[in-house]
């Protein structure tokens, strides 16, 4: 009786155990597939307003400019805390056609972004990541396209220089850049986390999975002391032919 109520017990603990685990490695799962299908689509559709509310409290479009065999898109990104960040988002229009680095460490990767405000720059990708190939960002490893954002607090006009992987300009302009608080009438809504939710659909997934794998661990369990039994009557039956 005491060896059951053991085995009981430790089979309830392992169970306690799987359940948590499942919980945990399911919803990491899912919550990794939704974002490399959103981080995908943006690069197959180059479209990126649902990259952008996947992230963003609030956001607008701003501007988009075609130059050079690249696309570069602009946006004000509102964070929870009402935070405006300017956001640029770098595409190119054919893979094929343009040089970027092969990995993330590429000496020889010229790739500069510059936000330039009042004359003076705020962001230079040069500086802020000293070292880093960030053409890397179009390789099939990564997303197919580069994004940086830089907050900015008051209204002002914005100049975004972008040099390729040879250090060639392919775009430079300015833009009006407004700073909001309060009123986001006229911004798309980022999604809630009522609607991450919804597109997971972990209620049902985990249901699912986590409802195979405690009924597979308790077959198991059920059936370990009847194998336990079955083996341990084979040997003490062979011992016994073997004393006779």
């Amino acid at each position: 009786m005491k060896n059951k109520i053991i085995y009981g017990s430790i089979a309830v603990l392992f169970l306690i155990v799987i359940f948590f685990i499942s919980l945990f490695e399911i919803t990491i799962r899912e919550q990794n597939n939704l974002t490399n299908e959103i981080f995908s689509n943006a690069k197959n559709t180059k479209d990126f307003d649902d990259f952008v509310a996947y992230q963003a409290a609030y956001y607008d479009y701003l501007e988009k400019h075609d130059a050079n065999g690249y696309s570069v898109t602009v946006y004000n990104a509102v964070e929870d805390n009402q935070s405006n960040h300017f956001l640029v988002i770098i595409i190119p229009d054919n893979y094929e056609n343009i040089e970027f680095a092969d990995n993330n460490s590429d000496v020889n990767d010229n790739t500069q972004v510059t936000f330039i405000i009042n004359q003076e720059i705020v962001f230079d990708t040069k500086k802020n990541y000293p070292n880093v190939a960030i053409s890397y960002g179009y390789s099939n490893e990564n997303f197919g396209y580069i994004f940086f954002d830089y907050e900015i607090l008051n209204t002002t006009k914005v100049n975004v220089e972008y040099r390729d992987y040879h250090g060639s300009e392919i775009n430079n302009f300015e833009i009006d850049f407004v700073v909001t608080k309060d009123d986001f009438s006229t911004f798309s809504k980022g999604y809630t986390r009522e609607e991450i939710q919804d597109r997971l659909d972990l209620t049902n997934k985990l249901k699912k999975e986590i409802s195979v794998r405690i009924m597979i661990y308790l077959i198991i369990v059920i059936a370990l002391p009847f194998l336990y039994k079955l083996i341990k009557t084979i040997i003490l039956n062979k011992k016994e032919k073997n004393n006779n």
